[in-house]
């Protein structure tokens, strides 16, 4: 059972709500928090996790380290966010984490470094890193 898998009527408890939580403050721009939250989650359950070979887990655990990513990101801890997208592939491979790495190296000035996440976006279908690589590259007429 994912994440989003319950009953509207069931009440979130434990990882799922502390999820959600950490979510909505990262939408609404409370970034500190939301960091805070993330560190919780990371540190109360995936850092605990015993199943490594469950894909939708592998999945949702991605997901978290992205999300916390955003979090450092806007808090403007770029190594950081850099560290957490790389732990992110390296559990499921996201192509929102590679596409988002790619704009991290991108807004450094550091392009080189960040045109093979770009090129892994896009071959995990993200549409905006297809539409960069075709308006900025050549990679489709190799």
């Amino acid at each position: 059972m994912g994440l989003f898998d319950r009953k509207k009527e069931e009440k979130l408890t434990g990882e799922p709500a502390l999820f959600l939580m950490a979510a909505s403050l990262l939408q609404n721009g409370e970034h500190q928090k939301s960091l805070e939250v993330f560190n919780k989650l990371i540190s109360e359950y995936v850092s605990n996790r015993v199943n490594f070979n469950d894909a939708e887990i592998a999945e949702q655990d991605a997901m978290i380290y992205y999300n916390r990513s955003l979090a450092k990101y806007y808090l403007n801890d770029m190594q950081g966010a850099i560290d957490d997208l790389k732990i992110s592939v390296s559990i499921s491979e996201l192509n929102q984490a590679y596409y988002q790495l790619f704009v991290i190296y991108h807004n450094q000035d550091k392009p080189q470094e960040g045109i093979d996440y770009l090129v892994k976006s896009y071959k995990l279908g993200n549409k905006e890193a297809e539409n960069i690589l075709r308006q900025n590259t050549n990679y489709f007429n190799q």
